[in-house]
């Protein structure tokens, strides 16, 4: 009699542990933490479409659709429909996700930590909500590398609307689409994200002048 009240209740506990795994639905600000601190942020929305578990990555007015997700073992594996790359994450208690991003290269892996907020939609935190400042328009904009010693040259098109920007950044190699942040002060902070890790040249931080 003792195994047969036992039983029940070790497959609830397990019943209820399996069920914390599935992704809730609603929206998400993740981040990519880079080595060099220049994170990636970008947000992603989780719902249900014919019985699956689906999102989409959101850049300004693009949805990436994302519909490879699956569970297993303690992890949930998002497999990104771009470039060979992955999310590994896990359901923490309070239905955040930490975990690790993965891009396969020709003989290993590039990896880097990822942590997603549920239920914040928004893409960068403001401190200063009021800003006499508006990029709307075309902009010359020169980008330096780290050693200040290499510079590009492209031309920012931006649209602003209180806090909230949207543009991109085009070059003669073709445009960055779908660039989204916001002014906070005098700093602009843009990112992007598709799914490669060269998204990382998209995320720009500019004082204007």
């Amino acid at each position: 009699m003792k195994l047969f009240f036992i039983t029940p209740i070790l497959f609830s506990a397990l019943f209820v542990s399996a069920q914390k795994k599935n992704l809730p639905n609603g929206e998400w600000r993740a981040v990519l933490e880079r080595s060099d601190g220049n994170n990636i942020v970008f947000n992603f929305q989780t719902k249900d479409s014919a019985g699956k578990k689906i999102l989409y990555i959101k850049n300004a007015d693009e949805r990436l659709l994302v519909d490879e997700i699956k569970n297993t073992g303690d992890s949930i594996i998002i497999k990104l429909p771009f470039f060979e790359a992955q999310l590994h994450v896990v359901l923490q208690s309070n239905n955040d996700l930490s975990g690790f991003y993965y891009k396969r290269l020709v003989d290993n892996y590039q990896v880097m930590p990822m942590h997603a907020y549920y239920q914040q939609n928004f893409r960068f935190p403001v401190s200063q909500k009021k800003t006499n400042t508006n990029v709307t328009g075309r902009w010359a904009v020169v980008f330096w590398n780290d050693d200040a010693k290499d510079s590009t040259f492209d031309v920012g098109e931006f649209v602003q609307e209180g806090n909230l920007v949207t543009g991109t950044f085009l070059d003669p190699t073709g445009d960055f689409r779908y660039l989204q942040g916001v002014v906070d002060g005098d700093l602009l902070k843009l990112s992007a994200f598709d799914g490669t890790m060269h998204i990382c040249s998209r995320q720009k931080s500019i004082t204007i002048k």
